[in-house]
């Protein structure tokens, strides 16, 4: 035991390079490496939070869509004039981008058997995202 404390007293107040069995540059690279893995699997708390924000965006845009058309399929293919009429079946908060807060931008498209394509008629817009719900459902 005493010999094994002399060495590594010897190893450490002698500058040698190879300390308790592993050479400085691979320590280094240990510990560079560490701190590399740290900093990836923390990642950002902003970005990550603005990245959940974008989904409760989609999220709420696609429940608001659907509440839509379920409204015109139950008042002879008509869509809704204004978003207060679909608040029945949506709650308010979710006619919102939850991270600006500002309501989703409609345009109300009268009846639903005259348009010629619904895959390229806008429904709701987010303004923050810039998000889009079209009159078939679909969202870009």
């Amino acid at each position: 035991m005493a010999g094994c404390l002399r060495r590594t007293r010897e190893l450490l107040y002698r500058g040698s390079t190879e300390a308790f069995g592993f050479h400085r540059p691979r320590l280094l690279g240990f510990i560079v490496l560490a701190a590399f893995a740290t900093a990836t699997l923390a990642g950002c708390p902003k970005s990550r939070g603005s990245q959940v924000q974008r989904v409760e965006c989609v999220g709420n845009l696609r429940r608001a869509a659907v509440a839509c058309l379920n409204y015109a399929s139950d008042h002879n293919e008509r869509f809704p004039e204004s978003l207060r009429e679909i608040e029945s079946a949506v709650p308010a908060a979710l006619l919102r981008c939850p991270a600006s807060g500002k309501e989703y931008k409609y345009y109300s498209r009268g009846d639903l058997n005259k348009m010629r394509r619904p895959a390229k008629v806008v429904l709701l817009k987010c303004p923050t995202h810039r998000l889009k719900a079209y009159a078939d459902g679909h969202l870009k």
